[in-house]
């Protein structure tokens, strides 16, 4: 992801010095994937004046999407005993038998 990074901060720089209508933001945030609390504190941030526009730094094979895929929170219990890689013979797994 630093290309990513690197690359959408060379694109915020060219468009800032060109004379590009509206404003900037440049929003790289933190736990996207769980409780999207980077992104709340941006909003949060940002109240009213929210961007015309939002460009997401995610690979998309060259494609232009307009959506987001979302995400999902599932909570899954498991039950059996922890178990180290350096012992891996030293407890019992509910996902896999260890026969080796």
């Amino acid at each position: 992801m630093k290309a990513g990074v690197a690359a959408m901060v060379a694109a915020a720089e060219a468009a800032a010095t060109s004379g590009t209508a509206g404003n900037i933001v440049l929003a790289l945030v933190a736990d996207e994937e769980h409780a999207s609390i980077g992104t709340e504190a941006v909003l949060e941030f940002l109240a009213a004046r929210l961007p015309d526009a939002c460009l997401a730094g995610e690979p998309t094979w060259l494609d232009l999407v307009i959506a987001h895929r979302g995400y999902a929170v599932v909570e899954v219990a498991f039950t059996g005993q922890a178990r180290t890689p350096r012992r891996p013979r030293s407890a019992s797994t509910p996902c896999r038998t260890w026969d080796g």
